[in-house]
């Protein structure tokens, strides 16, 4: 890209894949989160200039170029213009600068009420994570990918201290809105858990509800031990379903052929490569090791509302490449169907986990769940 095309109406910010460190020599580097093999080294000037684009919010050229100028006390020159367009270019080519969307999410406005309403995480789970997490007023808690609020919200009744962070602005704005509607004080924030190990804030509880997927795995397990003071607890949130072989979401999606058993075996395979993610990147200090997991088994209805909240359109459009109006024929499908023939087992599967000394630290495969509690 040359900067000759800067669009000067674009909204440029700072990718959520990159974060800046200095190396033992004081160098400013960029770290890729995907590749962190991949730092690319920059001048201070350099340094400036992307920070100037930082915050969610976005920022065009002009207005960058201008409190670049602002912050080093010097005029905005031509020749210094056409040498900082020249660096923007360069930082939208290497992909530290990303054009600003209107979400940094695949979950989209469109989604969030469909989400709201079809994927709330069951009461017991939370009052489980209440329980074994020892909540109180004064807890700190920390909801990763907090979506529209449904874990975040109701560890709200426990303790005063409660945070959300996801890169969803949509989804946090139905957060903000429920708590306000409820008279909860919880802080929702745009943020991504990539970037956990480069905050100086500690949480006694951790939970990361059917999120983890989305992450750099290692940074983000980095980020979370670091975000954990010893004796701090992580809570795992994972979901499968189990649908009749006639649902539509089953026939045409291929969701939901699984049975009990392989779900339960599936949940403990799931566990213990968390658990030993986690042991791989313990420091020398500390380690985040497991406590127990525990599987739900919640019988619910699997509608085309709960369709809208799970799926995305290119989903539809991959599965039925033949149909028009992809969304249309599955509400169809479904309608062919009783409520009932809609029905099944949701499988909600959470995981401890505990950052405890070296000494007293010892990594063990965890069992299979032995019981189902039914929900």
């Amino acid at each position: 890209m040359q900067h000759t095309d800067l669009d000067p109406s674009g909204l440029f910010r700072l990718s959520d894949k990159f974060a800046c460190l200095y190396d033992s020599d004081g160098k400013y580097l960029f770290y890729d989160f995907a590749y962190p093999e991949r730092a690319l080294s920059v001048s201070e000037n350099v340094r400036d200039l992307v920070f100037c684009f930082s915050g969610n919010e976005g920022r065009s050229v002009e207005s960058a170029m201008d409190a670049f100028a602002r912050h080093n006390g010097c005029a905005l020159t031509q020749d210094l213009t056409s040498h900082l367009k020249a660096c923007i270019s360069t930082l939208l080519r290497v992909g530290i600068l990303i054009p600003k969307s209107p979400s940094g999410a695949c979950y989209t406005a469109e989604m969030a009420p469909f989400y709201a309403r079809a994927r709330q995480v069951p009461a017991v789970v939370c009052t489980t994570i209440i329980r074994e997490g020892n909540i109180c007023p004064l807890t700190a808690v920390l909801d990763i990918g907090t979506g529209v609020g449904s874990v975040a919200l109701q560890l709200a009744a426990a303790s005063r201290h409660v945070t959300g962070i996801d890169i969803s602005e949509p989804f946090l704005a139905v957060a903000r809105q429920t708590a306000t509607e409820r008279g909860l004080d919880v802080s929702f924030t745009l943020a991504s858990a990539n970037k956990l190990a480069f905050r100086r804030t500690k949480y006694d509880v951790i939970i990361a509800s059917q999120v983890l997927h989305w992450l750099e795995p290692v940074w983000a397990f980095r980020g979370i031990q670091f975000a954990l003071p010893l004796g701090g607890v992580l809570f795992v949130i994972e979901i499968k379903p189990v649908l009749p072989s006639s649902h539509p979401l089953r026939t045409v999606l291929h969701i939901g052929d699984e049975d009990y058993e392989s779900v339960r075996r599936g949940s403990t395979i799931q566990c213990n490569n968390y658990c030993r993610l986690f042991q791989v990147l313990h420091d020398s200090q500390s380690a985040v090791t497991p406590d127990r997991v525990w599987l739900f088994r919640q019988t619910r209805t699997f509608d085309f509302e709960f369709a809208k909240a799970f799926f995305f359109a290119n989903c539809l459009r991959r599965a039925m490449p033949g149909e028009v109006d992809p969304w249309q024929r599955l509400r169809e499908l479904m309608q062919e169907h009783h409520l009932e023939g809609l029905r099944g087992q949701m499988y909600w599967m959470l995981l401890s986990m505990r950052k405890r000394s070296i000494q007293d630290s010892h990594f063990h495969a965890l069992p299979m769940p032995r019981k189902i509690e039914d929900i």
